[in-house]
């Protein structure tokens, strides 16, 4: 989520980062945005490795506890988006229900994860909270997160307003209101492409929330996504005015198969 704030404040807005970890953890770190730390006894943490075709494979260390209702501050209750991320199921529709937003969005990847007995993450078909599908602007989850989720096609675009499927490199596909729209990707030097999916949702939620149309603000999210793997850490994605030059610019990839 660190990607996902650390984007937001570079696109202009004023951000919050809320997450529990332990009180030995090191402070969450988003460049330009705030953050408030509910200590607990221990913090969410994945090992990574990348296979040799490139495919991410994650090893759960350890859970933090679930989120709770009066872990956002007070005065972080009413906001412009609200963006829900959970890593592995620690957010349900209850923890934000007091929060107030103009734009709701949601990343999904971390209820469409289960862990085996070694700890390894295998995609899973949720369940996702329906408070939470029902009250959202748009959904973003990926192509590899759906993996288990043989019909999703037949059952989640029409459970929520906006869903956006990224493809990697490949850009994006959203579903709204019966009809498909793709977007290509921007080609990019890839040097990291840990965090590149949380950029590219944040870019999309801003996007949206300030009034741009679907087609400009999946274009806007694809660059800024480009942006996020060129770069190690969360600070890829520089401003606005940048990632609008590349929408508008950038050599688009090729459509997928």
């Amino acid at each position: 989520m660190a990607y996902a704030a650390a984007t937001a404040a570079t696109l202009g807005l004023r951000c919050g980062l809320v997450t529990r970890a332990a009180a030995t953890a090191p402070a969450a770190v988003a460049a330009g945005c705030a953050a408030h730390v509910v200590t607990g006894w221990q913090t969410t943490t994945f090992g990574i490795r990348y296979g040799a075709e490139g495919e991410r494979q994650l090893r759960v260390l350890a859970r933090a506890p679930d989120m709770r209702p009066d872990d956002i501050p007070g005065p972080w209750r009413r906001v412009g988006v609200l963006h829900v991320a959970p890593v592995l199921a620690e957010v349900g529709a209850e923890a934000v229900q007091d929060v107030v937003a103009d734009f709701v969005g949601v990343t999904a990847q971390g209820w469409l994860r289960r862990t085996d007995h070694r700890g390894r993450v295998r995609a899973t078909a949720g369940p996702v909270p329906e408070g939470l599908l029902s009250r959202a602007d748009a959904v973003v989850v990926s192509d590899e997160d759906l993996a288990a989720w043989s019909d999703w096609r037949q059952v989640l675009p029409g459970r929520v307003r906006l869903l956006v499927v990224t493809l990697g490199e490949r850009g994006a596909v959203a579903y709204a209101g019966g009809r498909a729209l793709w977007q290509p990707g921007f080609a990019a030097r890839l040097t990291d492409a840990t965090g590149a999916g949380d950029s590219a949702a944040a870019a999309l939620f801003v996007a949206l929330w300030q009034g741009l149309d679907l087609e400009a603000a999946l274009r806007f999210a694809m660059a800024a996504g480009a942006f996020a793997v060129e770069t190690r850490g969360p600070r890829g994605v520089p401003g606005r005015q940048a990632v609008l030059e590349r929408a508008r610019w950038g050599a688009r990839v090729p459509p997928p198969d």
